[in-house]
């Protein structure tokens, strides 16, 4: 809305994907070499957007956008877990020595 106030409830739709057309800048600003300038920090910016295509979000894409998130939450911290896992299985084993190697191949030679 123009005054910045929410939609009602009862107006409000279900999810849209809107896709926006964009219009290139020319490089510089509006004069070429040339830098602009910044605005201040409480300026109030105004941009004209122009709608290209409205279309109703399909099933795959909510899933994608609210079900994937929630996934990648649980399975980094898991999948990280996992590794402290492993490295701490493999650090705490224990270590033969290259001898002890050697004498072990060597019975298993024997025995067959």
């Amino acid at each position: 809305m123009a005054s910045g106030a929410p939609l009602p409830p009862s107006q409000v739709s279900p999810a849209l994907r809107v896709s926006t057309g964009s219009r290139p800048a020319p490089p510089g600003g509006p004069r070429s070499g040339s830098v602009s300038p910044l605005p201040p920090g409480d300026a109030v910016l105004r941009f004209e957007v122009e709608l290209v295509a409205l279309s109703q979000a399909s099933y795959w894409q909510k899933v994608v956008n609210e079900v994937v998130p929630l996934l990648c939450l649980g399975l980094v911290p898991a999948l990280l877990g996992f590794i402290g896992y492993h490295l701490y299985r493999k650090a705490s084993s224990p270590k033969l020595s290259k001898k002890k190697l050697k004498e072990e191949k060597r019975n298993k030679a024997k025995k067959k």
